[in-house]
């Protein structure tokens, strides 16, 4: 059950990530989570670092080799959802 969804679609995985946990967000991918599960929204789990500006998260996803491009349902790539600084230069 390490890809159960909330109301949102989030599963585990993605609030680690929301939260910058790697060591559970690794844990998690160790035992079966899907890294390239999206919300009906569209978000991947880079989309989500990217929004909550978790650095360690995104670093962390890009050596997981997440989507980096890919789209939400509105059409922004996760990029668009960094604040300025240090995140938008990782990605």
């Amino acid at each position: 059950m390490v890809d159960a969804v909330n109301w949102e679609g989030w599963t585990p995985f993605f609030c680690a990530i929301s939260r910058g946990n790697v060591e559970i967000a690794d844990f998690l991918l160790r035992a079966g989570a899907n890294l390239h599960h999206t919300t009906p929204s569209g978000m991947y789990a880079m989309h989500i670092a990217a929004w909550f500006a978790q650095d360690d998260s995104v670093a962390y996803l890009l050596t997981k080799r997440a989507h980096l491009h890919k789209e939400n349902v509105y059409g922004n790539p996760p990029i668009t959802l960094c604040r300025p600084g240090p995140i938008k230069r990782v990605m």
